[in-house]
């Protein structure tokens, strides 16, 4: 059986976007997906809180990020994550969004790695 990459989120505050989910697991590696279960009833919105899931180009990313990230409270409110069902994995990882890190190291740039 093929192993998943897929990391269920849930418990997720209402205002946290794909955006935001794509850059905090996105530190543990390139991710190919980000989808969040936007709420669609009223009973839904009321909940206060989303869950989604963040599909890793490989799963020892997707591992260590699981290790990470279990039970923060990243965004304000206790995460809960566990395996998703595998889902395809797509040629190119997302691109990350370059925010401006608020360490004060310099920002190096990772030479271009030549495509396999």
């Amino acid at each position: 059986a093929r192993v998943t990459t897929n990391l269920y989120v849930g418990n997720l505050p209402p205002n946290v976007s794909e955006l935001q989910l794509l850059t905090t697991f996105g530190e543990y590696g390139p991710v190919g997906s980000v989808k969040i279960m936007w709420p669609r009833t009223d009973e839904e919105k009321a909940r206060g809180r989303n869950c989604g899931f963040v599909s890793f180009m490989k799963r020892d990313d997707a591992a260590v990020a699981l290790d990470n990230l279990k039970g923060s409270d990243v965004f304000g409110q206790e995460m809960r994550l566990g395996w998703g069902k595998r889902v395809a994995i797509p040629p190119y990882p997302l691109p990350m969004p370059k925010i401006q890190s608020v360490s004060n190291e310099p920002k190096v740039d990772p030479p271009p790695s030549a495509p396999n």
